[in-house]
C-alpha cells in the first residue's frame, strides 16, 4: 500500500490460489482491496486533506437551528456538510444520480488538536445495487510524530450479509 502526499491510496499485491479457488481467492482480493482503498481514501478526506471546497466553489450555507448546513457542487456531485455549533462535521454527504454516500465521523479532541476515531459510512445505491452500512473504529499509532491507523475494525451490513474485519497496519522501515 502507497499514500502518495495528497492521502491518495493505492494498494497492490498479488494472490495466487490453485485453479479451483481461483474465482473466490480473487473477489476476496478484489473486496478486501475495495475496502481498504475506500476506508483509506474516506479517511484521508477528514484527517490528511480537507472536506471543504476548494474556494471557488459557490457554497449555500444554512444555519437550522443547532447546526450549520454548507452546500455546493463538486466535480463527483453535490456534497452537504453538516456541521454542529463548534463547527464539527457530523454529516458528510455526496450525492450522484447513481448513488448517495454518506459518512458520519467522530472526532476525538486531543492537545495536537482533533482526530477521526470512528465513522459511520453508508452507501445508498439510486437504482440498481446493494445498500452497505460499515461502522468504522480506528486506532492509531505514532509514526514520526504523525497519528496513522494501526488497527481498524468494521462491521455492518452489506445488502442483507453481515460484514465484519479487522485490518492492521504496521509500518516497515
Amino acid at each position: 500500500m502507497v499514500v502518495d502526499e495528497n492521502g491518495a491510496v493505492t494498494v497492490s499485491h498479488e494472490v495466487s490460489a490453485n485453479a479451483a479457488g481461483a474465482e473466490v481467492v480473487d473477489r476476496i482480493h478484489r473486496d478486501v482491496q475495495r475496502l481498504v482503498t475506500g476506508f483509506f481514501n474516506t479517511w484521508r478526506t477528514f484527517v490528511v486533506a480537507s472536506p471543504f471546497p476548494e474556494t471557488e466553489s459557490q457554497l449555500k450555507i444554512e444555519n437550522p437551528g443547532k447546526q450549520y448546513r454548507l452546500s455546493y457542487l463538486s466535480q463527483s456531485g453535490d456534497v452537504t456538510s453538516t456541521m454542529n455549533n463548534d463547527f464539527l462535521i457530523t454529516e458528510w454527504s455526496l450525492s450522484t444520480p447513481t448513488v448517495k454516500r454518506t459518512v458520519k465521523p467522530r472526532f476525538e479532541k486531543t492537545i495536537d488538536g482533533l482526530l477521526m476515531t470512528d465513522y459511520r459510512g453508508v452507501f445508498e445505491p439510486i437504482g440498481d445495487g446493494i445498500k452497505t452500512t460499515l461502522d468504522f473504529h480506528i486506532d492509531y499509532q505514532d509514526v514520526n510524530g504523525v497519528k496513522v491507523p494501526r488497527k481498524v475494525r468494521l462491521s455492518g451490513m452489506h445488502g442483507n450479509e453481515p460484514v465484519e474485519a479487522e485490518l492492521t497496519f504496521t509500518m516497515r522501515p
